[in-house]
């Protein structure tokens, strides 16, 4: 499994990273998680919002840092 987050230069886009390696943890799923700040991936990708999460190519959450709760669903969905 390949776990991307795309954050920015800001503070408020860096809470994504921590959380998703907590749920992770939580989840027993034991992944490196990447970080980027590559814009034209982040383009090519379409995404339009940081922070973002990418799991095996698929972008499951943009321009939010959801709750711990959403975040496990989304990181569930695909299992």
């Amino acid at each position: 499994m390949e776990i991307i987050v795309f954050e920015g230069g800001c503070a408020c886009t860096r809470g994504l990273l921590p959380l998703v390696k907590k749920v992770l943890a939580e989840m027993k799923i034991d992944e490196i998680v990447y970080t980027s700040q590559d814009f034209n991936k982040m383009v090519a990708m379409g995404i339009s919002g940081l922070p973002a999460l990418v799991v095996d190519g698929k972008v499951l959450c943009e321009g939010e840092v959801p709750d711990e709760d959403k975040l496990k669903e989304v990181i569930s969905s695909i299992k």
